[in-house]
């Protein structure tokens, strides 16, 4: 699949954070059927990065789906944004179980 950029939205709800004070960090999330480790975490797959406001040091909260269900969540961070996209690092999974 690809980057969509209609599920990136910042923890507030917002599509955009310019203009935003560059000495604070913000929070994202983002909901793909993309795997993190091969596709969502390379450098450039966020290709609107800058022009949306991400900055270095930003939270990305990266909900993989599989058929719509969540399966994983990734927290994350921005590493460097380049020609406007952003480079995320690979981020800390946490497996979601629903067993009731």
């Amino acid at each position: 699949m690809a980057y969509t950029p209609l599920t990136l939205r910042t923890a507030d709800g917002r599509v955009s954070a310019t203009g935003r004070d560059p000495a604070t960090s913000l929070s994202w999330n983002y909901k793909t059927e993309d795997a993190m480790a091969t596709t969502v975490d390379a450098a450039g797959y966020i290709s609107d990065a800058g022009n949306r406001g991400m900055a270095v040091g930003d939270v990305v909260n990266v909900v993989t789906t599989s058929g719509g269900t969540p399966t994983t969540l990734f927290v994350t961070t921005v590493m460097a944004i380049t020609a406007g996209a952003a480079d995320l690092a690979n981020g800390t999974s946490i497996t979601l179980t629903n067993s009731d």
